[in-house]
C-alpha cells in the first residue's frame, strides 16, 4: 500500500466542508476492503490513462477526480452542501470496484453493490441517499444492472457531475496527477 496515495486521499476528505459528510465519507474508507487501496483503477488494463492501471491506481483516479468535481461544482453554481455530497460521491464510488467480496475483475454491478454497503454507516438524510445515488448511478449508460439504465440516464445534477467526473478522468489521454509532472513514459506514450 502506498502510503503517501492513502494520506493523499484522505487529506482530500478535508475538502469537504460539512462535518456529518467529512465523518460518512472518513468512516466509509476505514472500512474499506484491503484490496481497494492498492487495486488498479482497470482490471483488464483498457479504459484509464496509464498511470491509473498500477498498483494504487485507484487512488490517483480518486484524486485526480476530486480536482475536476469540484471545478464542475463550481461550473453548475451548486450550493456547498451539494458540492460536499458530490466530493463524498466521487471518492466512494469506487470502494467495493470489485464486488463483495473482493474479486480479480471489476464488477460490472460495483455501483449498486457500493450504494448498498454505504447504507450502514450513519449520516443525515437527505444527504446519505443523495451521496448513495451519486455512487450507485456513476456509470451513467453502463450501469448494471440493466433495469437502473433508465433511472441513471435521468441524473440529478450531483449525479451528473460525478458521472463526468468518472468518464472524463477514465479517458485514456487524462493523464495527470494534481501537483505532479507527469513521466516521460506517460509523455512518450501519449498520441495526439
Amino acid at each position: 500500500m502506498n502510503k503517501e496515495l492513502v494520506d493523499s486521499l484522505y487529506k482530500q476528505v478535508k475538502k469537504i466542508k460539512d462535518a456529518d459528510i467529512q465523518k460518512f465519507t472518513n468512516l466509509a474508507l476505514d472500512h474499506a476492503p484491503p484490496e481497494f487501496w492498492i487495486a488498479p483503477c482497470s482490471s483488464s488494463g483498457h479504459h484509464h490513462p496509464p498511470e491509473d492501471n498500477g498498483e494504487g491506481g485507484v487512488m490517483r483516479h480518486l484524486i485526480k477526480g476530486i480536482y475536476m468535481s469540484l471545478e464542475l461544482a463550481r461550473f453548475f453554481s451548486i450550493s456547498e452542501t451539494n458540492t460536499d455530497i458530490v466530493v463524498s460521491g466521487y471518492i466512494l464510488h469506487d470502494i467495493q470496484k470489485n464486488g463483495i467480496p473482493w474479486g480479480n475483475k471489476t464488477d460490472d454491478t460495483h455501483g449498486k453493490i457500493a450504494s448498498l454497503w454505504l447504507m450502514q454507516f450513519p449520516l443525515k438524510e437527505p444527504e446519505k441517499e443523495a451521496i448513495c445515488n451519486c455512487v450507485r448511478y456513476h456509470m451513467g449508460q453502463w450501469v448494471q444492472p440493466e433495469e437502473e439504465v433508465i433511472r441513471a440516464l435521468h441524473p440529478t445534477k450531483n449525479e451528473l457531475i460525478v458521472q463526468l467526473t468518472d468518464y472524463v478522468c477514465s479517458r485514456e489521454y487524462a493523464s495527470f496527477l494534481p501537483g505532479r509532472s507527469l513521466s516521460k513514459r506517460v509523455i512518450k506514450n501519449y498520441k495526439l
